[in-house]
């Protein structure tokens, strides 16, 4: 039976309005569907109506939504796009699909996303590509090219021509071009709605990347981070940050007192620090693990950390860099998925559970300028509870 998209794309173009745009119909969850029935198929692919697949000959092509000719969609409140479904290795075992791998049994190997008024720097009209076997899009993010000037993926969509995922080719000694071979199931494409932020909510545009982990960090560039708020997540996934913890990239939450969380009752959250690595591993993480309580709340100051890092590595740190969050690996009986809403900052002197009044974390570790723990007699500037003082 035909999804209610493509009888919507059907009668559009029986109409032929040049220069028409389209804008989602959006569900009551914020949410806008496409089927695998609605998506074109070109070269070497073509979907299968009986095995209910896309089949991947071996020779290049691309799935594209469909937009009509001649006709634009709006997508400047589009926060993510999401494809759901699997894949088959040559020995026909599924594989769901994976967003951020390479992987080479994958036919898929990027998604592009055309705008009819953008000029990037080699004068096409893309908004951006995304590499390897994107399967979630987060539009929400900040384009960290020139020709994105400063501005997010959905911001800079506002007239979409194209929106493809294209094969992952090959080009041959002889020149000839050949594509990975392959079985993918789409169950369905979801654009999901972006909502207003809320004014402390910990966003992706305040992760960064830094040229260290320790006090003395400077800032190299904006990186954004994965961002799945508002999402069924699955055990060990991704909330904030990369599947991959990179020590280097953080969110600077130093000014603030703790977070504050709405989420899943009973299920936990990896919250991850980066510090200097005291071991002598490779990984300088500092793991502390908050669980929502029945209310589905979590109120996490960082005097939790400080104890966190006491135990670990004998001291504390003057500053709080998270880097990552993550799902536990297992939720509580009972639980397939879990989800969560929102991820705040708390102000320091802010109220929060019971009426407490949070305040600054008071340590009496001292750090010079280059992060190094110093004694309270140190001559020079110093570090203390996230404050610079000049010692004489």
């Amino acid at each position: 039976m035909k999804k209610f998209t493509s009888l919507m794309f059907a009668l559009f173009a029986c109409f032929s309005m040049a220069n028409a745009q389209m804008t989602p119909n959006w569900d009551e969850n914020g949410q806008f569907k496409f089927y695998p029935e609605d998506l074109i198929c070109e070269g070497g692919v073509h979907y299968d109506v009986d095995e209910g697949a896309f089949i991947f000959d071996g020779t290049p092509g691309k799935i594209s939504l469909p937009i009509p000719e001649g006709t634009t969609f709006d997508w400047s409140g589009v926060k993510s796009i999401d494809v759901k479904g699997s894949m088959a290795d040559a020995e026909g075992v599924d594989h769901e699909l994976t967003y951020y791998a390479w992987n080479a049994i994958d036919p898929l190997a990027t998604f592009v996303l055309r705008d009819r008024d953008m000029v990037n720097s080699d004068g096409e009209n893309i908004v951006n590509t995304w590499m390897g076997s994107r399967y979630a899009i987060n539009l929400s993010a900040v384009g960290d090219k020139e020709y994105h000037n400063g501005k997010t993926y959905a911001a800079l969509s506002n007239n979409i021509i194209e929106a493809s995922w294209g094969t992952r080719n090959t080009t041959n000694e002889d020149g000839t071009v050949t594509a990975v071979a392959g079985t993918i199931y789409i169950d369905e494409i979801v654009l999901t709605k972006s909502v207003e932020k809320d004014p402390k909510a910990i966003s992706d545009e305040m992760f960064f990347k830094w040229d260290n982990w320790d006090a003395t960090a400077q800032i190299v560039s904006k990186t954004g981070c994965d961002y799945n708020l508002e999402k069924p997540l699955g055990t060990g996934s991704v909330l904030y940050g990369t599947p991959v913890v990179l020590g280097s990239e953080f969110a600077d939450l130093t000014p603030y007192a703790g977070i504050y969380a709405k989420g899943t009752p009973g299920v936990s959250l990896r919250l991850l620090f980066n510090r200097p690595d005291m071991d002598g591993g490779s990984a300088p993480i500092t793991e502390c693990n908050p669980t929502f309580d029945e209310n589905g709340e979590i109120y996490f100051y960082f005097s939790e950390l400080t104890e966190a890092e006491i135990n670990k590595f004998g001291e504390a740190y003057p500053y709080v860099h998270l880097n990552t969050v993550k799902m536990p690996w297992g939720f509580p009986e009972g639980v397939e998925s879990a989800k969560v809403t929102k991820f705040n900052y708390i102000e320091k002197g802010e109220a929060g559970i019971n009426g407490i009044v949070t305040n600054e974390t008071k340590s009496t570790t001292t750090f010079n300028l280059a992060g190094q723990k110093v004694s309270a007699n140190y001559k020079g500037i110093v570090v203390k509870n996230g404050k610079k003082f000049l010692n004489k």
